[in-house]
């Protein structure tokens, strides 16, 4: 079946939020009305009277780095607000008892706001234990997956740009199947999803084609406890740059498209803890390329929260770096190895609405760029640098 005629299928339906995402939201924002602690959180009733829900998300981040570079993130040595900010609506018609529709609407600043459609999707329960997902959906690589694009929904500003700078899609066009069973205390669930993905990215000026992407994810959760092992890989990557800063590019008058044809594998492995007043998380990564720039690419991250009424300060460490067989050409973009340790505050001053305090330190190891100057290949005269941030960040759920 041709999955634009899937799109268009769904979108005369007029439809909306994931039903994973839409608890998730509910349930912090039922916490926050309670006055309970953010993170000790009971799972809350979404069958509500009507089959319709509208939702949304934004986040409105101003950043700045103390040296001439730009990170993946966005930040710059000038004040931005616009790289890291974001809005997203959901819109959602559950279209019997078996059946849900789902689309999520996304505007990000580093893509000029331009809007994309992140999900647009059919979820059927053919089972107890069996549900199927058609269309367009967020690929389950990381525990933050099902939100990754709503900030206010973990504790720190941002993701660690040292484990997901290397997502090059968050979502894909195909079908998935996620099959739940409860074993003693643990709610497991197994996903096994495949696809294909087109899209250009304007903050990297990169077009992307995804064919034969697919993967295998379990995750478990007994409650404070939540674990996940995900296996995902694509068959071919193809990525053209445009007028880039590259080697191959010296001299070239104009623009210099450069094309990557890729096999990519990675895996992952998270672990989080959610309970008295703790948040406590952490997530490594290795993706494997056969393409002789990029080599294997490490990182991890660990994060530490503690609720204290409706403050929330948390420190997170990051840690990236590449590695190239002997063949491989040992260019200035590849050579990488950094750290970081964020130091943040989060505020929870009124429910769905949080305001993020960060300071994070950036160190590039010696003989590396780190991940300054992330989307060129120029040489930097500088090893470590300081990135600040302050975040509006907001959640809303209201019935159509």
């Amino acid at each position: 079946m041709n999955i634009h005629t899937i799109y268009i299928a769904v979108a005369y339906l007029f439809l909306g939020s994931n039903v994973t995402q839409a608890l998730t939201l509910e349930e912090r924002i039922s916490a926050l009305e309670s006055q309970q602690s953010q993170h000790e959180v009971e799972k809350v009733d979404s069958a509500l009277n009507s089959p319709y829900s509208f939702s949304g998300f934004g986040s409105f981040t101003a950043s700045q780095l103390t040296q001439d570079a730009v990170l993946p993130s966005g930040e710059t040595n000038r004040l931005l607000v616009t790289p890291n900010s974001l809005m997203g609506l959901q819109f959602g018609v559950q279209l019997s008892d078996t059946t849900r529709a789902v689309t999520q609407i996304v505007a990000e600043g580093n893509e000029d706001f331009q809007t994309e459609i992140e999900w647009l999707f059919i979820e059927q329960q053919l089972f107890s234990m069996l549900a199927v997902k058609l269309g367009r959906f967020g690929y389950p690589v990381y525990s933050e997956s099902s939100n990754g694009k709503v900030a206010y929904s973990y504790p720190t500003v941002s993701l660690a740009d040292e484990v997901y700078v290397r997502t090059l899609i968050e979502s894909i066009d195909g079908v998935s199947f996620d099959i739940q069973q409860n074993i003693a205390s643990w709610d497991a669930r197994l996903t096994v999803y495949g696809g294909e993905r087109e899209l250009y990215k304007r903050h990297e000026n990169v077009d992307i084609a995804v064919t034969g992407a697919y993967g295998v994810s379990l995750n478990a959760d007994n409650g404070p406890w939540n674990f996940r092992l995900s296996w995902h890989t694509v068959n071919e990557y193809d990525i053209t740059f445009h007028d880039i800063d590259f080697p191959v590019c010296s001299g070239v008058v104009g623009s210099c498209p450069l094309q990557l044809m890729m096999k990519v594998k990675q895996f992952q492995g998270a672990a989080r803890y959610e309970g008295e007043n703790w948040y406590l998380a952490y997530e490594v990564s290795l993706l494997s390329s056969d393409y002789e720039y990029v080599g294997d690419i490490y990182g991890q991250s660990f994060t530490a929260a503690y609720s204290i009424a409706t403050y929330q300060p948390y420190i997170q460490w990051g840690d990236y770096q590449t590695r190239l067989d002997d063949k491989s050409l040992d260019i200035g973009s590849n050579n990488r190895q950094q750290q970081s340790v964020a130091l943040g505050l989060r505020h929870d001053f009124h429910s769905g609405v949080a305001v993020k305090y960060q300071a994070k330190y950036l160190y590039g190891f010696e003989g590396s760029d780190g991940l300054f100057n992330f989307y060129n290949s120029e040489t930097i005269d500088f090893s470590d640098a300081w990135a600040f941030d302050i975040s509006l960040q907001f959640v809303f759920d209201t019935l159509l």
